[in-house]
């Protein structure tokens, strides 16, 4: 009898064993290795690497296969991989050896296609695109007529995209994302990638298609859970990170500066308006603890952040804006029902402290539904601008919450800031009041002289030190937070005035 449980068991163990060897997702991988700089052509080994990408662009990568590139090398683009791997094996695209990135540089609109690579990752390349300006791209992610689901691109070295200027899809850019015939994301991530000398875009994703509806209701053909994290843009003919027909996209930790280099006003001939992270024709996104500088205005926009006609459910939050010729935030009118919330940020010297625009021509409408709260504002002229204009007042404040905000002119001003009949508790130093409940004393800042790069670093000269009017003089906001631009806890109930809450 002692046998029996025993036999059942090395049945079991016989007939399991050999079934999950079959369906490993890596049973059978390859790895096939490129070195451009060989003298001659191999089988892809790493002993007898091929020598151009042509053969690699043609050969199938499945679940768990590798596609490595010799460090140090140039290969002529494009790097179009045909790559399908899985969720517990995906498609590795890489590089193999010692010394700098392996350097793709194009010798057509893209230097790098993924399309339709769904369960890949790419990383660890150097990507060019030079020459005289046209529709050129660094890297080109496209869903054409399928769901691209978990497709990464993580620590490229993306530079001198000699672009044109064209805002639309399939445009020009470092990453650039596209659909077509019904295509979406499902899981897109964009991380800890540099991006120097583009035009036009840093990182541009119209990847969604239908019509937008309001957030919290069906959109099956946006894309979804796409986040760009972690990466540093600069020198840029345009914007900086803009997601289009997304829901829920995440875009966080991320730095943009020198952007708008070639943004021309409206009535030019080629009118091109750029901020640096913003989002458009989409629902719930996230813009939090990013830093953006440096932005031009050139006679349009040039603000760190937008809050553009076209979205819901918008929230930029805990971000440090610092001199940025257009402003701090571009808030555009819209004329169908939305909700944003802009709030816990940080702006320091910035051109502006809000850019305001009729942005849908000819439809105008006002600013109901967003709330603008906790900010903390600190620079020579923080108030409200048309076109780098001073504005008398918002175009149509409607229902605009303006509430807790922190302002501090230095040097000082006589003009009080515009906030319309839904604004209150607020602190105005260094300019006159406005609006219900306003405290004028000084905020007691800690380092208010403190400025340059880092979030964090220079975001602690604006906490409030102990006894500041500002502790515990705001009003409750419902629906927001309870973690400050330092993700430290506060009770809600008992706001501070300002971005941090001691």
């Amino acid at each position: 009898m002692p046998i029996e449980p025993r036999r059942h068991r090395s049945l079991h163990v016989a007939l399991v064993l050999p079934l999950l060897v079959a369906l490993s997702p890596v049973a059978h991988a390859a790895t096939y290795y490129v070195d451009c700089s060989a003298p001659s052509a191999g089988d892809g080994s790493r002993r007898a690497p091929w020598n151009e990408l042509a053969t690699a662009n043609t050969t199938p990568l499945a679940p768990g296969d590798r596609l490595l590139l010799r460090r140090g090398s140039v290969c002529a683009g494009p790097l179009a991989p045909v790559a399908a791997g899985n969720e517990t094996a995906p498609v590795q695209i890489g590089a193999y050896g010692t010394g700098a990135r392996p350097r793709i540089e194009a010798t057509s609109e893209d230097a790098v296609l993924l399309r339709n690579t769904s369960h890949t990752v790419v990383r660890d390349l150097e990507v060019t695109n030079a020459g005289p300006e046209a529709r050129r791209r660094g890297v080109h992610l496209l869903a054409d007529g399928e769901v691209v689901r978990g497709l990464t691109v993580r620590g490229l070295y993306v530079h001198d995209v000699d672009g044109d200027l064209a805002k639309d899809g399939f445009g020009s850019g470092g990453i650039q994302g596209d659909v077509s015939n019904g295509g979406r994301f499902d899981g897109l991530v964009i991380e800890g990638n540099r991006i120097e000398d583009v035009s036009r875009s840093g990182i541009f994703l119209p990847i969604g298609g239908g019509t937008r509806p309001r957030a919290g209701e069906p959109w099956p053909e946006a894309s979804t859970d796409v986040v760009v994290r972690g990466n540093r843009l600069t020198r840029l003919a345009g914007d900086g990170i803009v997601a289009l027909g997304t829901v829920g996209a995440v875009l966080e930790d991320n730095v943009v500066s020198t952007g708008n280099l070639r943004g021309a006003p409206l009535g030019s001939g080629n009118p091109v308006c750029n901020a640096g992270i913003w989002t458009f024709s989409a629902n719930d996104t996230l813009i939090q603890r990013n830093e953006v500088f440096d932005m031009r205005f050139n006679g349009c926009d040039g603000t760190g952040f937008d809050i553009d006609y076209e979205q819901d459910g918008t929230v930029v939050q805990d971000n440090y804006s610092h001199d940025n010729e257009g402003g701090f935030i571009l808030l555009c009118t819209d004329d169908r029902p939305r909700n944003a919330f802009v709030r816990f940020n940080l702006s320091v010297n910035d051109g502006w402290a809000v850019a305001q625009s009729p942005c849908a021509f000819p439809r105008f409408g006002g600013f109901s539904g967003l709330r603008f709260h906790n900010n903390t504002i600190v620079g020579p002229n923080p108030l409200l601008s048309f076109q780098n204009q001073p504005s008398g007042g918002l175009l149509d404040a409607q229902n605009l919450e303006f509430h807790n905000n922190l302002f501090v002119a230095d040097p000082p001003i006589a003009v009080a800031f515009p906030c319309g009949a839904r604004c209150s508790n607020n602190l105005f130093f260094g300019m006159p009041p406005a609006g219900s409940d306003a405290l004028t004393a000084d905020p007691e800042l800690t380092a208010p002289t403190r400025t340059g790069t880092g979030r964090r670093r220079v975001g602690v000269g604006y906490r409030l030190r102990r006894g500041s009017p500002a502790i515990g003089a705001g009003v409750e906001i419902p629906g927001s937070v309870t973690r400050d631009f330092f993700d430290r806890p506060f009770d809600p109930q008992h706001p501070s005035i300002g971005m941090h809450q001691p």
